[in-house]
């Protein structure tokens, strides 16, 4: 009884040391492994927050306001219809459709020609861009695209006539398998972005026999629009360019078209150049069509020069109502753009790999 007694005092007193020093022991593993968890944990935490940020700063970065709808708004709505006069008292609108209207040849004519399908609606072509950007757009919800954040390289194309329209591009993205480019960026204020589209034509595919360059840009508002585009067959040795501002603010567009070549082929070629405001429509120059005598020649200024005056709400003729309307993009002829060598040009702005400056921007891989 007594060794069973000493035991049980032996047991508690063992117990009791055994019980007095783990709580430290226990601990200082505990603190340990907390410290270890720490050492793991916050890293993670910061890489994932410093990624999130980059996230949300390339999307921001890549947050380019469509360009067609500003351009189309401000269009007239004689031509592209009600549905687009955003800012147009529908009663006001309804109210002069009804008038009997004295429908001009040279209004029908932009109708038909800029803005219904074909090699010279511009707007189509717009669309198109709009929806590559939308593209990129949506990649960036899985995607971080390191070259958003790099310097912003300056593009200076050379344009017919002297015309300046220096771009800024952070990213390349290829297209049709590397066959077509899109670059896009901002400046450094990024008070506009921009964009460039460059699809060379493919011999072996009819759909695209032309060369089509689209350059644009646009503010972070989508109230002021300007856009060049130029087109360029080879088999041909024509062109033609295309000059577009659009102000949301001052509800004026301005459209210039002219082209190159011993085969006139596109429309309006000529040269012809268009204003608009919420009233009335100005347009002067040649207006060439399809249908023309074999040899013809543009005398874009010369005796088959026209000029038209008419209303933006419904085409009627309003002559002696644009005296003070101003053109806001650049006049271009045939004349003008053949002593310029506008057609050498289109065809150097197509070899994107032949630009210095294009080479340079990085890819969004």
């Amino acid at each position: 009884m007594i060794s069973i007694n000493v035991q049980n005092q032996n047991d508690e007193k063992e117990a009791k040391s055994v019980s007095g020093s783990s709580s430290p022991k226990y601990v200082k593993w505990f603190v340990v492994l907390i410290l270890v968890a720490a050492a793991v944990i916050i890293p993670v935490y910061f890489l994932v927050l410093k990624k999130q940020s980059s996230t949300n700063e390339s999307r921001f970065s890549l947050n380019i306001p469509d360009m067609k709808p500003p351009v189309m708004a401000v269009s007239p709505v004689g031509i592209v219809g009600p549905s687009y006069a955003s800012k147009i008292a529908m009663n006001d609108l309804s109210h002069a459709m009804m008038k009997p209207a004295i429908v001009f040849n040279v209004s029908e004519t932009i109708k038909g020609r800029l803005y219904s399908g074909g090699p010279t609606d511009f707007t189509y072509r717009l669309g198109k861009v709009d929806e590559r950007v939308a593209e990129l757009r949506f990649r960036m919800t899985t995607t971080t695209m390191n070259c958003i954040n790099s310097t912003s390289a300056l593009y200076s194309p050379v344009l017919p006539l002297g015309q300046k329209f220096d771009m800024y591009f952070n990213c390349k993205d290829s297209l049709d398998n590397g066959l077509a480019f899109l670059f896009f960026g901002t400046d450094k204020t990024s008070t506009y972005f921009y964009v460039g589209e460059f699809f060379p034509a493919r011999p072996n595919d009819l759909s695209m026999t032309s060369n089509i360059i689209v350059l644009a840009k646009v503010d972070a508002a989508a109230n002021y629009v300007e856009i060049w585009q130029i087109i360029s067959d080879d088999t041909s040795s024509t062109a033609s360019y295309f000059h577009i501002v659009a102000n949301r603010t001052s509800r004026v567009l301005g459209v210039s078209v002219a082209g190159v070549g011993s085969n006139i082929g596109l429309e309006m070629a000529c040269g012809v150049q268009m204003v608009s405001n919420t009233n009335f429509m100005y347009a002067s120059g040649e207006f060439a069509d399809t249908n023309l005598p074999t040899g013809y020649v543009c005398q874009a200024g010369g005796n088959r020069a026209t000029t038209s005056c008419a209303s933006s709400i419904n085409l009627s003729d309003q002559a002696g109502q644009c005296s003070n309307m101003q053109f806001v993009t650049q006049g271009m002829n045939s004349t003008a753009l053949v002593a310029d060598n506008a057609f050498t040009k289109a065809k150097a702005l197509i070899n994107v790999n032949n630009d210095s400056v294009l080479k340079s921007v990085p890819s969004t891989l």
